[in-house]
């Protein structure tokens, strides 16, 4: 105990006080002043990722579309797995649309089922828009059909919704529950 007191007498004995008024100073910037850019440069060089990755923006793209593309490039979309991870509770990771697997964006964007078939739909869509064929109204209004009940299916899960039902009158398959 006696050590330590010495250690910090010693210590408190080199400090070297001034006649001067005391003042805040901000050390982060060589000006001393504080600024809100500087703030930012230093909680960004704490917080932020260091891979010196350059997002190429597309101007022919909306920027929401940009926005989306650079979320996925670095694992930003608050997805249930990246809810959980940071500590969110969450009763289940799994992907609310196939339920099959666990909702990362690998699996959201490259693996559900329910995504590389709708994918697979608006392609074929696509497709059949722009090639010299006419598009077959049936193929659109079955993947319309399709997909909405899969998509309610998915997000209320309190409904229980019938397929049969949903085909004759999606009104009556809502209002049955």
């Amino acid at each position: 105990m006696a050590l330590q007191w010495s250690e910090i007498v010693d210590a408190v004995n080199q400090v070297v006080l001034s006649n001067s008024q005391d003042r805040w100073r901000w050390t982060n910037d060589g000006s001393g002043c504080f600024s809100v850019a500087s703030a930012r440069e230093t909680i960004d060089a704490v917080c932020l990722p260091s891979d010196d990755s350059v997002v190429k923006w597309s101007s022919l793209a909306p920027i929401k579309l940009n926005v989306l593309a650079w979320k996925i490039a670095v694992n930003g979309l608050p997805i249930r797995w990246n809810l959980a991870r940071r500590g969110f509770d969450i009763p289940s990771i799994a992907c609310v649309v196939c339920e099959k697997g666990g909702e990362s964006i690998d699996h959201l964007f490259f693996g559900c089922s329910f995504v590389t078939d709708l994918v697979t739909g608006v392609a074929k869509w696509n497709a059949s828009i722009f090639s010299s064929e006419k598009p077959k109204k049936s193929m659109c209004w079955d993947s319309v059909v399709s997909y909405s009940f899969l998509w309610i299916r998915s997000r209320c899960k309190n409904l229980c919704l019938r397929w049969d039902i949903w085909l004759l009158d999606p009104n009556l398959a809502i209002s049955v529950m």
